[in-house]
């Protein structure tokens, strides 16, 4: 691919103009390996705070969950400044430090006291993005606040997960990639996902309720 050519790849692209203050971006994917029951969310983000609250930075998160031994749950997280966050966009790319984000794949490493994670994952682009928002023009004007839309709403991960010293290999594993951004977090909100139904061949359920009640501009975190 040699360019930004399809309507989900360009719904991922970074809102953010390298200046403005007040602004918050996400990106995040979430998969579920079906045999273990273990599940993995994955966030690269960027925070540029408003004037006075200190510098932008480039965050990496990463929370690896186990159904059966819940002791090895495992959150990690890095911060790095502005500088070292890669901004692309033909084609799509958004990276934090060496861990980069793509429109069909991501890999990345986060180590710390609590543990290490290492994924490697690819992933074929959706047709469609998933949006929230009924109308178009409420991703183009100032409210809400909060814009949330899935350009990889069920798709299947293929690749490998490190977690310490185990190995999870993805075969095909449900999940999604999301893109969040906006001037204020949500004071509050509730989040479904669901698409590996029995008995349901790749359906998908995702409900979003964002409450967002103070009119002040995003401060810092």
């Amino acid at each position: 691919m040699n360019g930004t050519s399809t309507s989900t790849e360009r719904d991922n692209l970074t809102v953010w103009d390298g200046s403005r203050k007040g602004w918050y971006e996400v990106y995040y994917l979430k998969l579920n390996v079906r045999d273990s029951g273990e599940a993995f969310w994955i966030r690269y983000t960027l925070l540029s705070p408003q004037k006075g609250c200190g510098n932008p930075v480039a965050e990496l998160w990463a929370i690896a969950f186990d159904p059966t031994e819940p002791w090895r749950n495992l959150a990690l997280k890095r911060t790095l400044p502005m500088a070292e966050a890669r901004i692309e966009r033909a084609p799509f790319a958004f990276g934090v430090g060496d861990a980069v984000l793509r429109h069909g794949s991501a890999a990345g490493t986060l180590e710390g006291r609590a543990g290490r994670l290492q994924w490697d994952l690819a992933w074929e682009p959706a047709a469609e993005t998933f949006r929230h928002f009924p109308y178009d023009a409420m991703y183009r004007m100032a409210l809400p606040k909060t814009k949330v839309l899935v350009p990889n709403q069920d798709v299947a991960f293929r690749g490998t997960v490190r977690w310490n010293d185990r190995v999870v290999e993805c075969g095909g594993e449900p999940g999604q990639q999301t893109h969040i951004w906006g001037t204020k977090h949500a004071d509050r909100w509730v989040w479904g996902h669901g698409n590996a139904f029995e008995g349901a061949d790749a359906t998908f359920d995702e409900f979003y309720l964002w409450l967002d009640r103070s009119p002040g501009p995003l401060g810092g975190l």
